[in-house]
């Protein structure tokens, strides 16, 4: 991406602590980063892909010292990066926003992430400090949406968790979940490949569950997306097709690395955007998620931990790998993580950021080659684990000694190929009140 000249003269002279910076809106910089900077300690770049330009205004200077890199985001967001930071210099920063004009949205304090988003006409801007690490970084993006605040609501259901089970008949991979709030309305979580049972097993169930609590109405308060790979999202390209007009989805929540840096390492994502989801489903929105967001629904609360713009150091020719969204879920005392399809490299980052703080109750274990690390496993350190996977990948995965330490240490272990369960949150941790049933399509399912 090239800069302005007078973006540069602007830069060199530091004269002043805003400037316009200019970037290909799927293109990628390699900022100005100064002298001192070593090439490890830069944000992995995109390939650039041109098109026009996005012009955005904010503070290129934090505390004493300019950002190191800059990086495209993807869908219209640039983000700015900082090391050796501090939090005060952070909140200072958000200070700087507040003076120019930008409202506070979001402030959120966390014991290893410290975030923030402001708003100024159609500009947003999400900042977060990543306490361990001493990192700073600063997304804007244009026009974007926002997570919806906390609302009151009625209670008819307690909130339950549900994980689907995988098509045996193609013996295909694919990790849908389903999340029940207490006022009987949804969160998904990927929702599986794209096979001829997925589709019809996820509506079924969402249709199922929603009956259950006295709704006839599917209302989907969010869908998280981890990462595009058809395993995760390719149930959704059906249900564009056959069940658009009979559930509403409010809005769909990811963070993906572009089309372009997918196909530059012949990866399997290129030709699906998920901006072209806004809109569907009875108006849904499009949310681009950071780490540090937060989102209160009707008796959960979820969070954003990583994101491929946290994946610093990493080099463009495995960035795929690292794409994988984490996010978790707590309802009361109970926390369930997902992990995605994270890999050994996204583990270690995940244990630097958050160390300790990963401690969870139920995990889902991340399907990626190298299954997570046994480091992270030891933090997450949960007394039920769930895995989306086949048969076949249980058995490949069971020598590796992440999962070994998992075996050993969980007291209870979900299979997707076993079935579709459906646990109640305030019964994860007393694990010994299942009672199955066969539903009509041969598929176990084991409510708490």
């Amino acid at each position: 991406m090239k800069f302005t000249k007078r973006l540069l003269c602007l830069l060199i002279a530091l004269a002043a602590c805003f400037v316009i910076v200019s970037c290909a809106k799927d293109g990628a910089s390699d900022g100005t980063d100064s002298e001192s900077t070593k090439a490890t300690d830069t944000q992995a770049d995109a390939p650039s892909t041109g098109g026009d330009t996005l012009d955005v205004s904010v503070p290129v200077v934090l505390g004493e010292a300019q950002y190191k890199s800059v990086y495209d985001a993807y869908d219209d967001t640039t983000m700015l990066y900082w090391s050796d930071a501090s939090e005060a210099d952070a909140k200072a920063y958000g200070d700087k926003l507040t003076q120019d004009g930008y409202a506070a949205y979001q402030t959120v304090d966390g014991s290893a992430i410290w975030s923030a988003t402001y708003t100024k006409e159609q500009t947003v801007v999400h900042v977060y400090y990543t306490k361990a690490l001493s990192e700073f970084r600063v997304l804007v993006s244009d026009n974007a949406s926002l997570p919806a605040k906390s609302e009151e609501y009625v209670k008819v259901c307690d909130a339950s968790v549900t994980q689907l089970g995988v098509d045996l008949a193609s013996n295909s991979e694919g990790m849908g979940y389903i999340i029940q709030l207490e006022d009987g309305s949804f969160v998904v979580i990927d929702g599986g490949s794209q096979t001829n049972s997925d589709p019809s097993e996820l509506y079924g169930k969402l249709k199922n569950l929603a009956s259950s609590a006295g709704l006839e109405a599917i209302t989907v308060r969010a869908w998280f997306i981890t990462h595009a790979d058809a395993e995760h999202y390719g149930v959704l390209n059906a249900f564009l097709g056959a069940y658009d007009s009979e559930i509403k989805v409010e809005v769909f929540v990811t963070n993906d690395a572009s089309d372009e840096v997918y196909k530059s390492v012949g990866a399997f994502a290129g030709g699906f955007s998920f901006s072209r989801l806004e809109g569907t489903f009875g108006g849904a929105k499009y949310i681009k998620a950071h780490t540090g967001q937060s989102f209160s629904f009707a008796g959960v609360s979820m969070n954003i931990l990583y994101t491929h713009e946290d994946a610093n150091d990493m080099a463009t020719d495995s960035l795929h790998s690292k794409t994988a969204m984490v996010l978790d879920a707590t309802v009361e005392e109970t926390r369930f993580l997902w992990l995605g399809d994270i890999e050994s490299d996204g583990a270690a980052r995940l244990v630097s950021m958050y160390g300790e703080g990963l401690k969870c109750d139920v995990l889902q274990i991340s399907a990626g080659e190298s299954m997570g690390s046994e480091e992270l496993y030891k933090r997450c350190a949960p007394s039920t684990v769930f895995y989306a996977g086949t048969a076949a990948s249980v058995e490949k995965c069971a020598e590796l000694a992440s999962i070994k330490y998992l075996a050993g240490t969980a007291e209870r272990t979900v299979l997707a190929c076993e079935g579709t369960y459906t646990m109640r949150f305030s019964d994860i941790i007393d694990i010994g009140k299942g009672t199955g049933s066969v539903d009509a399509d041969s598929r176990y399912t084991e409510d708490y």
